[in-house]
């Protein structure tokens, strides 16, 4: 069979296109569709993925690839398969979602180095066979400097420039036919970094440790290494003094031999290497029905989508682990998806303790070599269970047999930037590709999960009672314009005294105030105005440690004026409450509790989470204080408190799905409370206490809040329609406004010509809720279809016909398929 001469290429650019090269002509083997290669795109370097093999190639000025990068393929064809799927249910180009599923600097060709070459020196040494003929004297003193300032060290292009003036492109290329200087291409990803190891031999029977019964040193140091295999050596010093003699005893003996390994770089590395294998826990009935419903699925290796509807402290976790078992055991892999690992320790250091060096991270918290190394294990099949965030769902992990994802109804699960992807969409489709099962995990499912298992789409797996045997917590609803204290800017009597009674009996209470900050609004009481942003269309916050005026959508700061910008009345106010101001009151009314505040201003400033975290779970604090990051999957032993002082705050915003994240939001935080022996209360505080969502509140699991839920978007909304967000912003709001309209008129022409679109409807344009960020005017406009096919198709036909396109370049436009915020 003829080797191809020519294959298709995936670039990392925003095209909607592969792109032909050539094979060299010297080339014995073509390179395996996965494998990455570097190619010239126009005079760039550039890394890409070879997909396949081009149709009808007509032989011409055709580019062939520089190198191939790869041994295996990067991806494998599963997940090319895969990356193909979510390219064209999101309009996106394939190099889009390569970006998106490698590491950076696995498709960066990192900076070239330049370095002298012997032929080079010989001229630069004078020998007469290096001296080229016809080189005049100004050439013969430029190269003579040159190569003498290029020294014997590579370096990169643009340091060498920096000492040499006239370095041309013509001049490089001159010197590099003629054998002067190389190129070495330097790697964008440094290799892992080697440690030495001790290793025990084999050979060496267990028994061989009855020899060492006069050398107590020498078997602590074996049974160590027994017990804690790839050990790096600094750790097996630090962990039994003065072992570096005993270690070199056993060398001399053959009982241990040196080993040079890559180290994984991973920042929970050293917390987790502590943890040793655990059995798992004695599963409950409604655990053991759950589970053995998951293995049975896993083990018949067919598509088969699971909604494990558990209430907070159900077990949810200990049937995911049963399930990953009977994978691992079936010769597949497993892949967990969370909303935010940082969020999660405790499921980690779970998994971990289960699963031991076979789990591998993925989140980008990791640096660019800490996640290439993760990368690495996961391609080669080093790790078989990945448990990461959002772009996890796009990592190289192959025979793929379980997909869990974790806090299902999350948000964060929906990238909002650049490829707008749902990563517990993705998961759905990468299992029926894959043949794996899904598992759709949440205390609160989302609306349109619960309607999939409703209608028979999803099978639904249920945990409505507390693994723990530990009862649901009571729930205490508080009319805030009744119960109010004179000196409180927002807690109630009735959560005052309920904190004094927590810090009596020395147990923990969580507080979540979803707002940071300290005052959300500074407003002037002559005028009324508030000062917003200059760059976007809100109010700056008031944060207190810095002193300033801060806008959360584009982090523009200012200082408080001393009176109002649009009147010069000195009478602006501030209003509203933040976890910073709620952090100081409580230092008012409790001096002596140790108050913990979690939010993006605490993490930022350098505390990192998981640290506050552990540090409340070993009873360091007394009360947590902060935004949503403290109602998510926490499990602390002490906590029998709750408290929500401001439970109205999200009902109002403009958006269909403000009540069902209030609710989820809610039932996730009441549920951190009495989740073991200590009793649980939560005390929820409302201007608007009748307002529906707080129905049924302590009700687990509450159905009711989904018939109303589905009452309320029934032939509207999803999951009974499907929706596409257009979003064009421009710096000139008439400009913006002009091309939302010409849209609107090339949509609906195609809406009135084409059968396959004639029930999809237009809904728009108009401003976008928030109207401005960053200097950008913004439009929305909404194409909703009754079927997900109806809705694809149409904007299949859009795209393709180039109404998508923006007509200005000084217009950006952007779909949004399955937009999850409509702000």
């Amino acid at each position: 069979m003829p080797l191809p001469e020519f294959v298709s290429i995936a670039l990392p650019l925003p095209m909607e296109r592969l792109f032909t090269y050539a094979l060299p002509q010297d080339m014995e083997h073509p390179p395996r569709p996965g494998v990455r290669v570097e190619v010239l795109f126009g005079a760039r370097r550039m890394i890409g993925v070879v997909w396949d093999t081009p149709p009808d190639v007509v032989p011409g000025d055709v580019k062939a690839i520089r190198k191939v990068l790869d041994r295996r393929p990067a991806c494998p064809a599963s997940l090319m398969r895969y990356c193909e799927w979510v390219a064209r249910y999101y309009l996106a180009s394939i190099g889009d979602v390569l970006k998106a599923a490698l590491p950076g600097g696995l498709l960066q060709p990192g900076t070239p180095l330049y370095a002298r070459t012997s032929s080079g020196k010989a001229f630069l040494e004078g020998r007469l066979d290096a001296q080229p003929q016809n080189l005049s004297a100004r050439e013969r003193t430029f190269w003579l400097g040159a190569l003498q300032a290029l020294g014997d060290t590579p370096k990169p292009l643009k340091r060498w420039r920096k000492d040499v003036r006239g370095l041309t492109p013509e001049r490089l290329a001159w010197a590099m036919e003629r054998g002067w200087v190389r190129e070495r291409a330097a790697k964008a990803i440094k290799a892992p970094a080697k440690m030495r190891v001790p290793l025990y031999v084999p050979q060496w029977e267990r028994a061989d440790l009855d020899r060492l019964d006069r050398a107590p040193r020498q078997r602590q140091v074996l049974e160590f290494l027994l017990e804690n295999p790839h050990c790096p050596r600094e750790r097996l010093l630090e962990a039994i003094p003065k072992a570096q003699t005993a270690l070199k005893s056993l060398l001399d003996k053959g009982a241990v031999r040196i080993e040079e390994i890559s180290r994984r770089r991973s920042p929970l590395e050293a917390q987790l290497l502590s943890r040793k294998i655990q059995a798992p826990p004695q599963l409950n009935e409604e655990q053991f029905v759950a589970a053995k419903s998951l293995q049975d699925a896993v083990t018949k290796g067919e598509f088969a989508p699971f909604l494990l509807h558990g209430v907070t402290g159900s077990g949810k976790t200990e049937v995911y682990l049963r399930a990953v078992e009977t994978c691992l055991e079936e010769g597949k892999n497993a892949l967990l998806l969370v909303p935010e690992i940082g969020l999660a320790p405790q499921l980690v250091s779970r998994v971990y303790a289960r699963f031991g060096k076979r789990l591998a991270l993925w989140h980008s918290g990791l640096d660019p070599a800490e996640r290439a190394d993760e990368w690495r294990r996961v391609r080669d099949g080093e790790a078989r269970v990945v448990i990461g965030a959002r772009s996890a769902v796009l990592c190289p992990l192959d025979h793929v047999g379980l997909i869990v994802v974790d806090e299902e109804h999350d948000s964060s699960y929906k990238a909002e930037d650049g490829l707008t992807y749902h990563a517990r969409d993705c998961a759905v489709q990468r299992a029926n590709l894959t043949g794996a099962v899904v598992v759709l995990g949440s205390a609160t499912p989302s609306v349109e999960t619960f309607h999939h298992a409703r209608d028979g789409r999803y099978r639904r797996l249920t945990l409505f009672s507390r693994a723990t045997e530990a009862v649901f917590p009571t729930i205490r609803l508080v009319d805030l314009s009744i119960q109010r204290t004179a000196k409180s800017t927002l807690l109630s009597t009735e959560l005052i005294q309920a904190l004094d009674q927590r810090l009596q009996r020395k147990e923990q209470a969580i507080l979540l105030l979803n707002r940071r900050g300290f005052s959300p609004f500074a407003i002037c009481r002559a005028c009324r105005e508030v000062i917003s942003c200059p760059h976007c269309a809100i109010g700056m916050t008031y944060h207190l440690q810095a002193g300033k005026l801060v806008c959360h959508l584009c982090d523009a700061h200012t200082d408080l004026p001393d009176q109002c910008p649009s009147c010069g009345q000195k009478a602006l106010e501030l209003v509203g409450v933040g976890t910073q101001k709620l952090e100081r009151e409580l230092a008012e009314y409790f001096p002596e509790a140790r108050v913990a505040r979690l939010d993006r201003d605490r993490v930022r400033a350098g505390k990192n989470q998981a640290a506050v975290l552990r540090a409340f779970g070993r009873g360091d604090y007394d009360i947590l204080l902060g935004t949503q990051m403290v109602a998510k999957g926490h499990d602390f032993e002490n906590v029998s408190l709750v408290g929500i002082p401001f439970a109205d705050q999200g009902l109002n915003l403009p958006d269909f799905r403000a009540m069902e994240r209030t609710w989820q939001l809610l039932v996730q935080a009441s549920g951190r409370a009495g989740r073991h022996e200590v009793p649980g209360e939560v005390i929820v505080q409302s201007w608007n206490p009748k307002h529906p969502v707080f129905a049924n509140l302590g009700q687990e699991p509450d159905l009711a809040f989904y018939d109303l839920e589905t009452r309320i978007r029934e032939k509207r909304y999803p999951p009974f329609t499907r929706l596409a967000a257009v979003l064009l912003s421009s710096k000139d709001p008439n400009l913006g406004w002009a091309e939302a309209l010409r849209l609107r008129r090339d949509l609906a022409a195609i809406i009135s010509k084409r059968d396959p679109c004639r029930n999809v409807a237009l809904l728009g344009p108009a401003p976008a809720p928030i109207e401005k960020i960053r200097d950008r005017w913004r439009f929305r406009l909404l194409a909703r279809a009754a079927t997900p096919r109806e809705l694809r198709l149409f904007l299949k036909i859009a795209k393709d016909s180039g109404a998508l396109r923006s007509t200005s370049s000084l217009v950006r436009l952007a779909v949004d398929v399955d937009p999850a915020h409509m702000l």
